[in-house]
């Protein structure tokens, strides 16, 4: 979880938008502790008025079984996420997308720029609308790597924690899949495809940290190997998201048959900036003006980039003038922040 410090005033967040508790993340790691967990988050999900471009910020309650990555602020059970322009445009290419044309989308975007935020929100704004969607994100690709098979089922018990798919629940046929049990999977994998097509639904998967599969490539083992197997169903009702900020070797820059999409804008602009500034107080509970020559001088030397902004306001300084120097320091460094995984 992340730092105590700078969490949201209170008194700003309408009493409607607050998640009902939820389990810890470390204990959910049964079948039915997901079901419950998805339950509740579907029901955190519909308490919230409506998801709307015109809003400047949102709370957001936790919609996986997992841990999130640690860039996620957690605060409360609620993830903070500014509305940037950058959203509108990712949904209306999701929206106007064609399986027929492309195995999926390919979110493409320096480090820091808030692609893995875009994701967050645009997995519960199509959850929001059950009567047509089922939504699968993985959050974190190296963490579905690192633990495979419980992963994955536990996202794809709250994916279809309410549903009778031929005549079973999904724990009912996650309970049939055990390690590496590869037929069983697929059997399962098959069943689910088939439900949302007789069913007239429309199924967005997302795999945020795409790059995490590779270097050295896991991408056509199983389970990895379930993104290929689920893109390649065109002409089909899914629709297939992934992510990556590829830094390491064997990552591909461009990927044959994927629709890319690149973020419009690496950074926050002035109105963005300002809902950050509202939200994320200091030390001692002051609100800094976004209009100020120490809030500007710190939007500078960040970039506006949400990522630096973060690694900025997190210095152990109680002024924003004080971090924004601790920032420069250790940024020039070259090796402070690669050891603060906070964020």
């Amino acid at each position: 979880m992340s730092s105590t410090k700078h969490r949201p005033n209170p008194r700003k967040r309408p009493i409607d938008l607050v998640a009902p508790e939820f389990p810890p993340l470390p204990a959910i790691s049964s079948l039915k502790a997901t079901v419950e967990f998805a339950a509740k988050s579907q029901e955190a999900l519909r308490s919230i008025p409506t998801i709307s471009t015109n809003l400047a910020s949102l709370f957001l309650p936790l919609i996986s079984p997992n841990r999130l990555q640690r860039r996620f602020r957690v605060e409360e059970n609620t993830v903070f996420v500014v509305m940037t322009k950058s959203y509108p445009l990712l949904k209306n290419e999701l929206d106007l997308f064609s399986v027929k044309d492309f195995y999926g989308i390919y979110v493409r975007g320096p480090v820091g720029v808030g692609k893995s935020y875009l994701l967050y929100l645009l997995a519960a704004e199509y959850r929001l609308n059950r009567e047509n969607y089922r939504v699968t994100y993985i959050n974190n690709c190296a963490a579905w790597r690192a633990y495979e098979f419980g992963y994955i089922l536990r996202e794809l018990v709250t994916t279809f924690y309410d549903d009778t798919i031929g005549e079973k629940s999904i724990v009912e046929w996650c309970q049939a899949v055990t390690e590496s049990n590869k037929e069983e999977m697929m059997m399962m994998m098959e069943s689910l495809v088939n439900y949302i097509h007789l069913n007239k639904l429309q199924w967005i998967v997302i795999f945020d940290q795409h790059n995490a599969l590779f270097d050295p490539s896991v991408i056509k083992d199983f389970p990895f190997s379930l993104i290929n197997y689920l893109s390649n169903h065109q002409n089909s009702n899914i629709k297939i998201i992934v992510s990556a900020s590829a830094s390491n070797e064997g990552y591909p820059t461009k990927m044959k048959g994927w629709h890319t999409h690149d973020l419009s804008s690496h950074r926050f602009d002035q109105e963005e900036f300002k809902v950050w500034c509202d939200h994320y107080l200091l030390e001692d509970n002051t609100k800094v003006d976004h209009e100020s020559e120490e809030a500007m001088d710190a939007l500078f030397w960040t970039g506006g980039v949400p990522y630096e902004l973060d690694l900025l306001w997190k210095q152990p300084e109680k002024c924003l003038i004080e971090k924004t120097i601790l920032y420069r320091r250790e940024r020039f460094r070259g090796y402070g922040f690669q050891s603060w995984q906070v964020l």
